[in-house]
């Protein structure tokens, strides 16, 4: 008999790369984590802040030792709702979500035995929500 495999469905993800990305983008909502020790950090995207953070929320060494620890085989990745941005000008919350796609597409394909991608669109936005996940599911394979 095949062993069933574990899957988390949520799984939420946001890499220090991404985030760096994303300021530039759009700097005055950040993202950036600050007060990280072992366990965690703050994380602030404008004025949401979440404390704790957890330090597989980016740390993606900590998440596949979390994910072994608690036998979950595979993660179906996803960014995080404090990134959606849907109160920012469509263009830029449009190309947070591609940063974000991008990112996860990339972690997909490097590790595709542990993680499957989902990706975020500019909701505020029908047409460039269509464009971004045409473009996240035919090109980034998510």
């Amino acid at each position: 008999m095949t062993e069933i495999p574990v899957i988390d469905v949520h799984a939420h993800f946001l890499t220090e790369e991404m985030m760096a990305r994303m300021r530039k983008e759009a700097p005055d909502v950040g993202p950036e984590i600050s007060e990280i020790d072992r366990h965690g950090a703050t994380l602030r995207v404008g004025a949401i802040v979440q404390k704790p953070f957890p330090r597989g929320g980016w740390d993606l060494d900590k998440r596949l030792s979390d994910m072994s620890a608690a036998a979950v085989d595979l993660q179906v990745l996803s960014p995080l709702p404090q990134t959606f941005l849907y109160d920012l000008e469509p263009e830029r919350t449009a190309a947070i979500a591609a940063i974000q796609n991008e990112a996860i597409a990339a972690l997909v394909q490097r590790l595709p035995d542990k993680f499957l991608g989902i990706a975020a669109v500019p909701m505020q936005a029908p047409d460039l929500a269509a464009a971004e996940l045409e473009r996240a599911m035919c090109e980034l394979g998510l």
